[in-house]
């Protein structure tokens, strides 16, 4: 009866979390929790494949955390040794623990996207509110969806991938992808859309080598058309002008981006091996005064530095080599087993990918919105179909 009950809330929690998830990270931590207490995914701990594959994370969190101890301010520490636990390794192992489930919770994630995707563009044509329980779903000309911009579109990059992957044209999964890209567009992320050419690289070459001609007319279509649309939005016009015309050079929001990458060499330059520490950014303000100095303006209301606008240079300023050579290590190892997965999980590497060159322009991967979602997905893929029981 134990074992039934444990079963139950792990599939529970994990249903939730899928749900979840597309609307607000805090439905994915009660689903996360749930799946937690039940104390099945101990069980990993005697899977040897798991821990192979999770040893590199447990590490770069293990040393965030043990940072976190040795560092002048260590609220702001703790709390991004927490954010990557809840939102790198926790997700991870409760996907992996779930595997065998895994095409219902993928439905579950894709049509919820969907729902929240619908509710978004309504509120751009003015049927719904812009604001909705406080938080944004349209706004600056943009599409939110209680997220931040940025964050949503790399939560596409995975829905979007998901979608176009899952099966073919007979399946309601597969016709959600033009809506997926459309709602991409109009999130305006330029970083992303930076990256988007991966993930469209990615799915055409699938679809040519598996010979589906109507998926790649599907694609194709949407393309041109969405692309369309979202450039008759004034706002998403202009933000994909200051890319391809170079109009960033006199955008402060874009420009900006350098006087924090000079704020993560400076730091880096203080203590190369570790690092200054973790979430030290934000509470050295010498950083930011010294950044200034170098007449390049810093985008920065609150006047502290959350984080670089760069994942990478953000984990090197604050953890330095040991903490960058363990990140690496860790995003290596998830790769490779993604692509020895084949399947689903081979293709989403295509999406994976997109992720990575995202976040040398933002940092969606410190989380929670983007991180969570991902590294869920990834325990799932990786896992597919595998028992969550030790062999």
């Amino acid at each position: 009866m134990g074992k039934n009950w444990q079963t139950a809330l792990n599939r529970l929690g994990a249903v939730i979390t899928a749900a979840g998830l597309p609307f607000t990270h805090l439905l994915g931590y009660i689903g996360l929790g749930i799946a937690t207490v039940c104390g099945q995914w101990t069980n990993l701990l005697k899977n040897r494949k798991f821990t192979k594959i999770a040893f590199p994370m447990v590490l770069f969190v293990g040393y965030i955390g043990i940072r976190a101890i040795f560092v002048n301010e260590r609220v702001p520490g703790l709390a991004t040794f927490g954010n990557f636990l809840a939102n790198w390794l926790i997700p991870f192992a409760i996907g992996y623990a779930n595997g065998f489930i895994i095409d219902k919770l993928l439905r579950i994630y894709i049509y919820s996207f969907a729902i929240l995707i619908v509710i978004g563009l309504l509120s751009a044509a003015g049927i719904l509110p812009h604001i909705i329980f406080g938080e944004k779903v349209w706004s600056e000309g943009m599409l939110w969806c209680f997220h931040h911009h940025n964050a949503l579109a790399s939560m596409l990059i995975i829905v979007l991938s998901l979608s176009f992957f899952t099966g073919n044209y007979r399946k309601l999964t597969f016709w959600t992808t033009p809506l997926f890209i459309l709602a991409f567009f109009l999130t305006g992320s330029r970083g992303y859309l930076i990256a988007f050419p991966v993930l469209l690289f990615g799915l055409f070459y699938e679809t040519l080598k598996s010979r589906k001609k109507i998926e790649g007319i599907v694609l194709a279509v949407s393309l041109i058309i969405f692309i369309l649309a979202a450039l008759a939005v004034p706002t998403i016009r202009y933000r994909i002008r200051t890319i391809t015309a170079g109009g960033w050079k006199t955008e402060i929001p874009a420009l900006s981006r350098f006087g924090f990458w000079e704020i993560g060499k400076l730091a880096f330059a203080e203590s190369p091996i570790f690092g200054i520490g973790p979430g030290q950014l934000q509470v050295r303000k010498d950083l930011l005064q010294k950044a200034e100095k170098y007449g390049l303006p810093i985008d920065e209301k609150s006047g502290k530095v959350r984080h670089l606008h760069n994942f990478y240079i953000t984990i090197l300023a604050e953890d330095g080599i040991i903490g960058i050579f363990l990140l690496l290590w860790t995003l290596y190892i998830l790769g490779k087993s993604l692509y020895l997965k084949k399947g689903l999980s081979a293709k989403f590497i295509w999406a994976y990918f997109a992720i990575l060159i995202g976040n040398m322009f933002d940092s969606q991967l410190r989380g929670p919105s983007g991180a969570i979602d991902l590294f869920f997905i990834m325990g799932l893929l990786i896992s597919n179909g595998e028992s969550n029981k030790p062999r």
